[in-house]
């Protein structure tokens, strides 16, 4: 029955978009701790909805994410629409994009729950990684290619240069990354530490994902062309250096190695080419393996909090001067 829920929900991912579907995710997450917080036991919409065959992301989001790509590589969509994953799929009007998207997530649903059994699931998100490797599996395999020919710009500029084409076209500059990142980083840090607080195990349990859900539901104002930032792989791996043993400026560090994690990766692997490959998702695995599994590994967290925050002082002032340097060797020159 889960792989037939697995399969059920990687349909639905094709069929709404895997934008539309990961936003669900988060609102069936609020839904639950909306519920937990008010004293009633709703933790099943967490194991078996939110986070079970239905709604994981490596099985709906990843089913609407892959099915954008299928769909463009099929022809039913034109060149560029692979990377829309706004895009509700149901209006082709093509079953088999549909089928591909079940299939898609009934994978997930079973590579998610293997890596689980064999353990990543304590030192890593395994969700995310299953994201990364099925959409740049299926782009080595559809298009031939691992990170795609950068346009014209990018190419003369250098694939990692600011100016150059990005994931987040918003939070490209130095000290722009830090300081937005630092500060989500540090909501989504005091929520977490203030839900382990909580004297309610099921509180304490799924209170990880609190911040999580905010940033999913944000993503619901993109359905409707607004321009919001994706901020989820900030929040949970925020949440993830939190509930691992370290404190809130932890929490603060590993939001900001997330976002400049999603901006590398995302140039490496997603801005070139036409398939979702998350950015963010990259930035979980990434960030998750650090914060849950190579830190606890080094007793870092029993590092002191002076130290931590020296540390990220330094980054703030040092990406402040990278900024300010490259706005004025950007500026024109007066003619004399």
């Amino acid at each position: 029955m889960n792989l037939f829920y697995a399969f059920c929900g990687g349909a639905f991912g094709a069929m709404l978009g895997g934008s539309a579907a990961f936003a669900l995710t988060g609102v069936f997450c609020a839904i639950s701790m909306a519920a937990l917080f008010g004293g009633t036991d709703a933790s099943f919409l967490h194991t078996a909805v939110a986070f079970g065959p239905m709604m994981l992301p490596a099985v709906s989001y990843a089913g609407g994410a892959t099915a954008a790509h299928y769909a463009r590589w099929r022809g039913y969509v034109p060149y560029g629409e692979g990377h829309n994953t706004n895009r509700a799929l149901m209006t082709l009007g093509k079953p088999d994009v549909i089928l591909f998207g079940g299939c898609v997530g009934m994978l997930g649903w079973v590579c998610n729950s293997l890596m689980t059994t064999i353990g990543l699931g304590a030192i890593m998100d395994t969700s995310a990684a299953y994201i990364w490797l099925i959409t740049l599996g299926l782009k080595m395999i559809l298009d031939r290619e691992v990170f795609s020919r950068p346009d014209e710009q990018s190419a003369r500029l250098g694939r990692f240069h600011r100016r150059a084409k990005a994931w987040q076209d918003t939070m490209t500059r130095p000290f722009d990354m830090v300081l937005c990142g630092g500060v989500i980083a540090g909501f989504a840090a005091c929520c977490t530490w203030e839900v382990l607080a909580s004297e309610s195990d099921a509180v304490r349990q799924y209170g990880v994902f609190l911040p999580f859900t905010v940033s999913c539901i944000v993503l619901v104002l993109g359905q409707g062309q607004t321009k919001v930032p994706t901020t989820h792989h900030i929040t949970l791996c925020a949440s993830y250096a939190v509930a691992s043993g370290g404190s809130v400026l932890w929490g603060v560090a590993a939001g900001i190695a997330a976002t400049l994690a999603g901006d590398f990766l995302g140039r490496a692997f997603h801005v070139h080419g036409d398939v979702y490959i998350c950015p963010a998702a990259m930035a979980i695995v990434v960030v998750s393996l650090l914060t849950m599994g190579v830190l606890p590994a080094l007793n870092a967290y029993a590092l002191p909090d002076v130290l931590i925050g020296c540390i990220l002082a330094v980054a703030m002032l040092l990406s402040a001067w990278l900024q300010h340097r490259d706005s004025k060797a950007s500026e024109p020159s007066l003619p004399t």
